[in-house]
């Protein structure tokens, strides 16, 4: 081992041979250390994953630099479904020792898997939604949720816990108890799935000991000791035989009667609550895909504003205001007698972009001149008008 002072290798030395200081203490604190980390090695290896976690702390609270325990401990809760713990120990350990650390094996399967981290943000997401819905008691929606949850992560014990309690909370003991079943193959004594199983299984016990009794105080039946009658059986009328139908059809009716009413009190909520899950549903899904429609239109009118503004760059109608003041602005030059001026800012003009009054200003319908004609002819002293290259 180093001596936490210099640095130095000691052997089995109480103090170190270079600069003296007592590691006797310090010494009993490592080994301590190692102790907890190869305690937490047997419990993973078992599958007790939650006293694994709680050696491999105890193990760094001894010894913050024992790097093995730390990467273990990640393992641990990679494998426990919380994979977000398991990032946080490797980031430390990657910190702690940056070269020669085996958390750079895991770090890069996690960030170069192909949608890993995606799929890590989306199941914290909607797990935390689950913890919503269930603290505003739509435990339908946090059902949903948390089954989404576990499509994406199997291995995630608190979603399997809190999934079996809300199955608890209907009544619905057989369900939890698969989730909890399911629970315990990823770790196997976790004390809050023990819990659970056993409130489970005492619930279930006492559902089928009220169901027995209910059916053999039922099926329990008054003997009678009936005597031997030789005496012949008298004719029976037809009025007393009509009485004796009176009875079979007082059962028939009483038959039709528990048969609505087992319809109206047992299959039609069944039925019921089944169109709500799938309202839930399709309402969760609703949700999802309008918040991403919304995302989409604002993306989309983006697109359409910055082809609107290309496309009217395109078009030349963000020259359009430029056009007619160059064109006011060679009238006025023209009509100071300043040519050249005028011709730079005729030149300028777009005669595509005018409407009929500038067309009329430039080729003389207007009834007043046309600057196109002065530019193109000039006049000379004689009066008549010959061909000029820019006046």
């Amino acid at each position: 081992m180093n001596c936490y002072m210099c640095n130095t290798i000691v052997d089995t030395e109480d103090s170190c041979p270079h600069c003296g200081a007592d590691i006797k203490a310090y010494r009993m604190i490592e080994r301590a250390s190692v102790e907890s980390y190869n305690d937490g090695l047997q419990r993973a290896k078992m599958r007790d994953l939650s006293g694994a976690i709680e050696s491999l702390n105890r193990a760094l609270q001894y010894d913050k630099y024992n790097i093995a325990a730390r990467n273990l401990l990640g393992l641990v809760y990679y494998e426990f479904g919380e994979p977000v713990m398991a990032l946080r120990e490797w980031v430390i350990s990657k910190n702690l020792a940056p070269k020669g650390n085996y958390a750079d094996h895991f770090l890069g399967e996690i960030q170069h898997g192909p949608g890993a981290l995606d799929k890590l943000d989306a199941t914290v997401k909607k797990y935390n939604q689950a913890i919503q819905y269930c603290q505003q008691g739509n435990r339908d929606l946090a059902r949903i949720q948390l089954k989404k949850v576990l499509n994406m992560n199997a291995k995630m014990v608190r979603a399997r816990q809190l999934l079996a309690l809300l199955y608890m909370q209907d009544g619905e003991f057989e369900s939890a108890r698969k989730e909890l079943a399911a629970a315990a193959q990823t770790d196997v004594k976790n004390p809050r799935t023990i819990h659970y199983m056993q409130v489970c299984r005492q619930s279930i016990k006492e559902l089928q000991d009220a169901a027995n009794k209910k059916k053999k105080k039922k099926n329990d039946k008054p003997e009678y000791n009936v005597a031997v009658d030789t005496a012949p059986l008298p004719r029976q009328t037809i009025i007393e035989a009509l009485d004796s139908m009176r009875g079979g059809i007082f059962n028939i009716i009483f038959g039709v009667v528990i048969g609505l009413l087992v319809t109206i009190f047992l299959i039609v909520p069944e039925v019921r609550e089944n169109a709500n899950n799938r309202a839930a549903t399709a309402l969760v899904d609703a949700n999802e895909e309008a918040a991403g429609s919304a995302s989409d239109a604002v993306a989309l009118q983006a697109q359409i504003d910055n082809l609107q503004e290309q496309l009217d760059n395109y078009t030349g109608k963000g020259d359009l205001k430029t056009s007619y003041e160059q064109l006011f602005v060679a009238q006025s030059l023209l009509s100071q007698g300043n040519s050249e001026e005028a011709f730079l800012a005729f030149s300028q003009v777009n005669r595509d972009l005018l409407g009929e009054g500038g067309q009329g200003i430039i080729s003389g319908t207007c009834g007043t001149w046309c600057i196109h004609c002065h530019f193109s002819f000039g006049r000379n002293a004689g009066g008549r008008t010959t061909q000029t290259a820019g006046k």
